[in-house]
């Protein structure tokens, strides 16, 4: 591997820097904020030569060690569900592309060209300084409706649903990634509309994503509290249904005991309290053997 120049290794620094302030931006971490800023930078050295020891220029096989690293990295930092993890990761990989086409589109093609072949670029600080600021503009975009939809990501949806959504970005990535290997060779020259057009349909596409899943989030959150109601609802006319049914036996028994009462106060007027008196046995035997028969139901 050729010696990188010093302005190379300080703008990875830098982009690899922020690209873990945005993640810290949506993830809870697993550690104090001096802890994770120190791992953070420990852990640049080997993303940095995993990256380059490979190749000068972008390759897919170079991008998936990159976005697998970060993803490692992010996963042992911050805490969370493994899924939605991965899920930023990529997102910050592909606003990681973004940012070298629009850098692209700002550098004359006849320059880029020239630059690609000789790895010398006239004005290499300011370019660098460009590409650097379209990433964090892109990663505050990132960061902005990532923190809208946060509370969402952390509620309803299943792994399952997630698990599908990881499929966009990581197919975008890898089409980026192969859009852009021709134009790091040096071998294509990329019109600037065209690029402005694949980074809008970008950026669109990952809105759609972001939406797509806040209702599918929402909808499935709604369905959750939809069955925790219907539960409630079925355990309280449950509870109704045994009061009514006590309600009914209690009223079942007074007209009864009315009723008994009447006839032992009609015996007794009549002048039959012997015959009062076996009624009232007769009733107390039956009351008995109801309960006995009860008690051993």
């Amino acid at each position: 591997m050729a010696r990188m120049p010093i302005q190379v290794v300080i703008a990875n620094f830098i982009c690899y820097c922020m690209w873990f302030a945005a993640l810290g931006l949506l993830l809870p971490r697993k550690y104090p904020v001096l802890h994770t800023v120190f791992f953070v930078l420990l852990s640049f050295f080997p993303y940095f030569f995993l990256t380059t020891a490979l190749s000068d220029n972008i390759t897919v096989l170079r991008l998936l060690l990159g976005t697998g690293f970060v993803a490692l990295t992010a996963l042992l930092l911050y805490r969370g569900r493994w899924y939605l993890k991965l899920l930023l990761v990529f997102l910050v990989m592909v606003v990681m592309l973004l940012s070298e086409y629009l850098t692209a589109v700002i550098v004359p093609p006849e320059q880029l060209q020239s630059g690609i072949r000789s790895g010398r670029y006239e004005y290499q600080a300011l370019w660098y300084a460009l590409y650097l600021f379209c990433q964090a503009l892109l990663l505050a975009g990132l960061v902005l409706v990532g923190r809208v939809l946060g509370r969402l990501h952390s509620r309803a949806a299943g792994s399952g649903q997630t698990l599908l959504f990881l499929l966009f970005p990581l197919s975008q990535l890898l089409l980026l990634a192969g859009l852009f290997l021709p134009l790091s060779r040096g071998g294509l020259l990329v019109r600037p509309q065209v690029i402005l057009l694949a980074v809008l349909f970008c950026a669109l596409a990952d809105l759609g994503l972001a939406v797509a899943m806040h209702f599918i989030f929402r909808a499935a959150e709604l369905q959750a509290r939809n069955r925790l109601l219907e539960g409630q609802i079925s355990a309280q006319s449950a509870y109704y249904k045994a009061l009514a049914g006590q309600y009914e036996q209690l009223r079942r028994l007074r007209h009864d005991l009315d009723n008994h009462l009447y006839t032992i106060r009609i015996l007794i007027a009549d002048g039959e309290p012997e015959e009062a008196a076996r009624y009232a046995a007769a009733l107390a035997q039956t009351e008995q053997a109801a309960l006995l028969e009860e008690e051993e139901v």
